[in-house]
Order: structure tokens, then C-alpha cells, then sequence
């Protein structure tokens, strides 16, 4: 394939407003606008079109967003401005509008990241906004390349690797998005991993999982086996707009990022989901047997379900385990940090080490900070100059603006949009 790849963000936040014009504001300071007009839509947060989703609209657009009008959410070349029922509210002093913005389908280019801090600083300044666990919001990343389908070696090799290194990637989000099959992690919500518990009475090793993916060869059979229990879309990683002619976008799918409107913290986990499948797109045979043969030195996992005895789930106590027999492989021999460091994923892995990652054996887990002692890469300069950097949580509450940014009217319009952009120069990627 070798081509370069294309990506989409969906964000989804909740966003405040004061419906009642002869209230004052829950927040006196709050110099945010909060106040919309709902003379020509409903003010009800769950319309198809309202005064709040009509003013985001605005925002981008002036901005020099191009953005899809009412009806037409199906454009990849535009940006779409939506409302999201499963978002909940923040809280109960604000009527809280459940918003989702998505972004064209973008060749990987640095135009391209710079346009999505531009968007999350653009919306943190504009309006009060929350990412909060209570909003129970999403970040998804779509990652293609535009009309180029995956080949089943390709998804293969993908299902195969996110199964044996899921503790790794799990250490990246907090434990509400790791257990839900909405967005939860593969080695306990996905059809085949649900059927082998049943069959067997315990969760399928990480060997096992990647050994049984990596066999499949029909992809029909392998989508059902690879997809979520109660949908095939609803596990941390979607595939099922891959490997068919009819497929619209034809992309993989990363849904378990919580949401965030932290513009550094998604332009690293946009770097991180799409370094991983280029890494897999070019990989060696050998090379990725040998990474995978990791998964061979693990002798417990977390049990990331929720308990429920009426279906016999009793999860297992981890710390308990910890204490008896040491941390899973992920937390100790071999982190997120340095499987990060293996796949030459610099900024990433200097971006999660500072920031920290989780350790899930205790269910209100803490970011844990400065935690890797794998084994060296073998790579002399393992921080090459502008490889990544530090920043906040990302996944943490997104109530204020971190920077104020220039007035609307002054604002660049983005670099990578159809009206000054080409294809070789990192424009949208219009054929997806």
C-alpha cells in the first residue's frame, strides 16, 4: 500500500447554555458565550438542528472551516457539527447541549494536526465545554488510506497486535472506557473472546487470541469473531467498515480514547493509532512474530468487566494478585511506553511518559508518571529533537480554554482546506 494515510477525528462534548433569557448565568464570571438564539430552532439539546448546534456551525465557519449544512452529515470532505444523544450532562445548573463535531477525512500531514488544535482551542475559547466522566463522551479516530481498501493480511496482522498488546493500550485510558462493549477492551468484549469464556470458563491468553486471529482466512468469519458481542462496531477497535467493495469510508476505527478537547492530547493519540498501522502496513514476518512472542511471558491479566453475578462475572482481586505474584507484563517488563519506543513512535511515547499512563490492578487507579522499565530498543537517541513533549491529562475535564486565541475575525483559515490546499501538499483527502 505504501500510500499516505488518511485519518478523521469525531469529537464529542457537552456544551453549556442558558435557555432562559430572564435567568441570570449558573457562572456570573463566565465570559464564554452561553446565551444562543433559539427564535428560528428548538432549544431542545436533542433536535436534529438548534440554536446551539447552528452557532457552532458559525464558529467553524468563520474560522475558515469548511462546514456541511443541515442534512448532509455524510460529506468526508467537510466538517460536520451534530447532535449526540448518548452524551450526558456535566451537570445540573446548566442546560447542557450534547454535541458532536467531526472533521473531513484528512491526508496525515502536519497542516492537518495543526488544524485540530486549532479546532479544540477554538471551541475551549468560544464556549463553556465539558469532557467530564459524567458527560461519558468519546474521542474516535478513523485512520484509511482514502479510496485504498485494507488487505485481510493487513487487518489481520492489526486484530492480531491490538489483542496481544491491549494491556499495553489499556494503561493509556482511564477504566470507564475499558469496560463497556461500547468502546471495551478487545480480550473481554469481543464475539470470540465472549464465546471462549463461555466455552472455557476463562478469558483466552493473549497468545491465544493473536494465534487464533492470524489463522482466520475468510473475512466474513473473522469480522463476526473480531466484532463486539452486542455489535460489531461497539469493542475499542471498529472494523467493520474494512475489507468489503461497499464499504464507505473503509477505514479502522479507534473508539476508546475518553473525550477530550485538549488539542496536544489528540494530535498524540491521532500519532499513536496512526503509527500503529503504518508500523503493521510494513512489518517483517519475523519481526512481528518476535514481538508478539511478548505475550508469552504473561501469567495474569485484569479482569476489566464489570461485576454481574446474574451472567457469573466475578472479577478476580488484583491487587491482591499483584501482591502475590508481581504486576502483569504491562505494568512492569514491558510498558505502553516501551512498545511505543519498539514501533520508533518517539513523540508518542515521550508525550505518554510524561504524562503518565494507568495502572488498572487497583479500579481507582491514578496516572502513575515515569513509570518504564522495559528493555532498550537499542536506539542511542531514543528522544529525537522535536520528538513530542509533555502536557496535561488529556482526558480530564475540559471546562476552560487553556490559551485565548486570536479574535474570529483575524483567525487564519486552516492550511488544509479545499479552497487553498492540494494533495501533495497535505490537503483533504477527498477520495475517502
Amino acid at each position: 500500500m505504501n500510500s499516505l494515510p488518511t485519518f478523521g477525528v469525531e469529537f464529542e462534548f457537552a456544551l453549556a447554555a442558558n435557555t432562559n433569557p430572564n435567568a441570570p448565568n449558573p457562572d456570573p464570571e463566565e465570559k464564554r458565550k452561553v446565551r444562543f438564539d433559539f427564535d428560528r430552532t428548538p432549544a431542545d439539546p436533542y433536535a436534529n438542528d438548534n440554536g446551539v448546534l447552528r452557532d457552532v456551525r458559525e464558529t467553524l465557519r468563520t474560522a475558515g472551516f469548511p462546514v456541511a449544512n443541515v442534512g448532509d452529515q455524510y460529506d468526508v470532505k467537510v466538517w460536520t457539527v451534530k447532535p449526540d444523544i448518548s452524551i450526558g450532562d456535566a451537570d445540573y445548573e446548566w442546560t447542557w447541549y450534547k454535541v458532536e463535531v467531526t472533521t473531513p477525512a484528512y491526508y496525515y500531514t502536519q497542516e492537518a494536526l495543526d488544524n485540530i488544535k486549532y479546532l479544540c482551542k477554538l471551541i475551549t475559547s468560544t464556549y463553556r465545554v465539558s469532557t467530564s466522566p459524567e458527560t461519558a463522551t468519546g474521542l474516535h479516530v478513523h485512520v484509511g488510506y482514502g479510496r485504498t481498501n485494507f488487505t485481510l493480511d493487513h487487518i489481520r496482522k492489526f486484530c492480531a497486535f491490538t489483542w496481544a498488546f491491549s494491556p499495553q493500550f489499556n494503561s493509556l485510558h482511564y477504566r470507564d472506557r475499558l469496560n463497556l462493549d461500547l468502546h471495551g477492551s478487545p480480550r473481554q468484549f469481543t464475539q470470540w473472546a465472549v464465546n471462549f469464556f463461555a466455552d472455557n470458563g476463562r478469558q483466552p491468553t493473549g497468545a491465544e487470541g493473536a494465534a487464533f486471529y492470524l489463522g482466520e482466512t475468510d473475512y466474513d468469519e473473522f469480522a463476526r469473531n473480531v466484532g463486539g458481542s452486542s455489535a460489531r462496531k461497539f469493542t475499542a477497535y471498529n472494523i467493520e467498515q474494512t475489507g468489503t467493495e461497499d464499504s464507505l469510508t473503509k477505514t479502522i476505527e479507534f473508539r476508546q480514547h475518553r473525550g477530550t478537547l485538549d488539542g496536544e492530547a489528540v494530535v498524540q493519540w491521532v500519532q499513536t493509532v496512526v503509527g500503529l498501522v503504518r508500523y503493521l502496513e510494513n512489518i517483517h514476518p519475523e519481526a512481528f512474530s518476535s514481538l508478539l512472542s511478548v505475550v508469552t511471558h504473561e501469567t495474569w491479566n485484569h479482569d476489566l468487566r464489570i461485576a454481574d453475578p446474574t451472567w457469573g462475572i466475578y472479577p478476580n482481586d488484583d491487587l491482591a494478585t499483584e501482591r502475590q505474584i508481581g504486576p502483569i507484563v504491562a505494568d512492569g517488563r514491558f510498558t505502553i511506553i516501551d512498545l511505543l519506543k519498539h514501533m520508533k513512535l518517539w513523540g508518542p511515547a515521550r508525550y505518554y511518559l510524561e504524562r503518565g499512563f494507568y495502572k488498572h490492578s487497583d479500579p481507582d487507579a491514578k496516572l502513575e508518571r515515569g513509570m518504564s522499565s522495559g528493555p532498550d530498543d537499542g536506539n542511542d537517541d531514543p528522544w529525537p529533537s522535536g520528538g513530542g513533549g509533555g502536557g496535561s491529562d488529556g482526558e480530564e475535564e475540559q471546562e476552560e480554554g487553556d490559551d485565548e486565541i486570536p479574535p474570529r475575525k483575524n483567525a487564519i483559515a486552516p492550511k488544509n482546506t479545499p479552497q487553498n490546499s492540494q494533495k501533495d501538499n497535505g490537503s483533504l483527502a477527498s477520495g475517502m
